[in-house]
Formats: C-alpha cells, sequence, structure tokens
C-alpha cells in the first residue's frame, strides 16, 4: 500500500492526462529479478499505470516483457546516457 502523497500525486497526474510508467522494477533486486509490488498494482488496477521499462541501457528484462505483453502496457527503454 503506498503512503497518501503518493497515492494523491499519482491520481492528480492521472487526472491531467499524465502517461505513468515504472522506471526500473528490477533495480536492487538480487540477480535483477523483477517483482509486481502492490503498490504499482493498486496504480495498474486504477488504470494509471500505462507502461514499464523493459530496457535500460545494456539491459533487458524478460520478466518485464512478459508483463508488458499480458496486461497490454508499454514497453519502454531508456538510456543511461
Amino acid at each position: 500500500m503506498c503512503n497518501t502523497n503518493t497515492w494523491e500525486a499519482v491520481k492528480a497526474a492521472a487526472e491531467q492526462g499524465a502517461f505513468i510508467f515504472w522506471n526500473h522494477p528490477g533495480w536492487k533486486r538480487p540477480k535483477k529479478k523483477s517483482l509486481w509490488y502492490a503498490q504499482q498494482g493498486e496504480f495498474y488496477d486504477q488504470g494509471w499505470l500505462k507502461g514499464l521499462e523493459v530496457v535500460n541501457g545494456e539491459d533487458y528484462d524478460p520478466i518485464v516483457h512478459d508483463w508488458c505483453l499480458r496486461e497490454k502496457l508499454t514497453m519502454l527503454a531508456d538510456s543511461l546516457r
């Protein structure tokens, strides 16, 4: 469960038409094993979460790729530079 300030900020952004995505889902996880956290689930259930970062620099996350395919979310790729 996310705190009230985070919830309200994301809700306000969504109401203004923001494209909300989750970056670095596997960051700081052992062996870069991505987990779907309750907070992301809450945002997804509200229809606010629209995309996930699948690639960052040279790192590719096949778990997140599968989530995007299954949940019909936009796949994003970012760079370290």
